[in-house]
């Protein structure tokens, strides 16, 4: 995913969040948009265990320091053992799963982290399952290569195996380049998340 600029961020402190979603009515488009995009000879994916926790914490780190310097008051600087908390979590949820991608001189580009996630029905919406997306990111150096769309078509892919019709994520409404990146490849806002600083 491409690093959002500074200008992409509003200096307000009302923070909109937006969720997004990709459901049946978006799957065919989003196939089209991949139809002529070729996985490179050189690219490979891993599912990440225990032992790739340091690699997660280099491809972290530059995002969560941009989100600090842009959010101060929301985000904390990159701190290893937070993260590491963080990233453990998920590796050892066996209802999650975090990719990897490399190249051909094993140099980790970029990771996904998604959620199988059941929500049980209630007075006001029905049960329904979904694959929630909580990080993609890809390193500067290889931003450009369509990375993060072969990431979110892995997990298009699993979503097709398990018969899960809708994948989910949040983005921040400031974000303009992670929200375009998102538009392009038809995921689609369905819900907006508003806060008040008082």
């Amino acid at each position: 995913m491409n690093k959002p600029n500074e200008e992409d961020f509003s200096w307000w402190e009302g923070l909109w969040q937006k969720t997004i979603s990709i459901t049946d009515e978006w799957s065919k488009n989003f196939t089209e948009t991949f139809e002529n995009i070729e996985l490179k000879e050189w690219i490979s994916f891993k599912t990440a265990t225990i032992e790739d926790i340091n690699v997660l914490h280099a491809l972290n780190k530059e995002v969560q320091n941009l989100h600090h310097k842009m959010f101060p008051k929301k985000f904390k600087p990159h701190n290893i053992s937070d993260m590491s908390d963080f990233f453990k979590k998920f590796l050892e949820d066996t209802k999650s799963t975090i990719i990897i991608i490399f190249s051909d001189k094993n140099e980790a580009m970029g990771y996904i982290i998604y959620e199988d996630k059941q929500y049980k029905e209630t007075g006001f919406t029905f049960a329904y399952r979904s694959l929630y997306i909580h990080h993609i990111s890809v390193d500067n150096e290889f931003q450009g290569e369509g990375l993060g769309k072969k990431l979110i078509q892995r997990v298009i892919e699993k979503a097709k195996t398990l018969n899960i019709d809708c994948i989910e994520l949040d983005v921040r409404s400031q974000n303009k380049t992670a929200k375009d990146f998102f538009i392009n490849l038809w995921f689609k806002a369905f819900n907006e998340k508003m806060s008040l600083t008082v």
